[in-house]
């Protein structure tokens, strides 16, 4: 099929190192990309050295799945090598599009896992990180582009398991552009959701402070900004776009049902990522 990419994000981080896999497929071939909270790597494959199959993507030297992943990259006298294993995953109770994973979309977001264990390691230019101890999260996009305008925020660096996943894009439909807006809060066991399709609103969205309202929900992400690194995002199926994350932010997210603060702490290490 043309003009279509497809991609996963497996994110693992372990005290203050993080590192993120992004492999997938596009019209302009096959890659992985590697992100640091310091610098970013891109490797490129042929298209037809892809193969994706139960959840599993194999390339030249690496395997990515959601029992963890095996990597030999080298390029330009870069070598990454990795061997990370995960533990079990915590999924969504339902997908995250809701009722909007049957629109034709621009893009669609899933989520594989909101938290997990991590053990391993990952070695970048003859340096070697553990991160053993640590946590992951798994997520994936698919379609034709990036929105043009978006702000996304993850973060798991919390105690008891939490994690925190935002995303906020202008959406064409058709003529018509929409501003949505998906979120999950994962607290305690617990999973909450705030999405544009179960009546939630954006209530402001800057690059360093975000606010969702959904009846009496409230979910505000304040970020405390640093120097993004890029990363090639799909336009019309070529990864041709620049962007910037930053991987290791920090971030305070603050969540209220009714007249409860159910949530107020700091991720330390929490992804980042606005396009305007």
């Amino acid at each position: 099929m043309k003009g279509v990419f497809k991609g996963h994000y497996y994110k693992h981080q372990c005290g203050d190192v993080v590192v993120c896999f992004i492999v997938g497929v596009a019209d302009s071939g096959a890659f992985v990309q590697v992100i640091t909270a310091d610098a970013s790597y891109h490797f490129v494959f042929h298209a037809d050295e892809y193969v994706e199959r139960d959840g599993v993507v194999v390339l030249p030297g690496c395997r990515f799945g959601r029992s963890g992943l095996v990597a030999h990259l080298v390029k330009d006298g870069v070598v990454i090598d990795a061997e990370i294993g995960y533990g079990a995953l915590t999924p969504l109770k339902y997908d995250i599009m809701g009722p909007l994973k049957y629109l034709p979309l621009q893009c669609s977001h899933s989520i594989a896992s909101l938290h997990h264990t991590v053990s391993g390691w990952v070695e970048i230019g003859g340096k070697q990180f553990d991160l053993t101890g640590g946590v992951g999260y798994i997520e994936g996009d698919c379609g034709s582009s990036f929105p043009t305008r978006y702000t996304w925020v993850q973060g798991n660096d919390f105690k008891a398991k939490g994690c925190v996943f935002a995303s906020v894009a202008d959406v064409p439909l058709g003529p018509v552009k929409l501003r949505g807006c998906i979120a999950v809060v994962l607290w305690r066991g617990r999973q909450y959701r705030l999405a544009t399709y179960l009546g939630a609103r954006v209530a402001l969205q800057l690059p360093d402070r975000l606010i969702l309202h959904q009846g009496k929900s409230v979910l505000e992400l304040r970020v405390d900004s640093r120097q993004g690194q890029r990363l090639l995002a799909p336009v019309d199926g070529r990864m041709t776009r620049s962007v910037y994350e930053s991987a290791s932010c920090r971030v305070r997210a603050l969540f209220y049902v009714g007249d409860k603060l159910v949530l107020d702490e700091v991720c330390e290490h929490a992804g980042v990522e606005c396009a305007e």
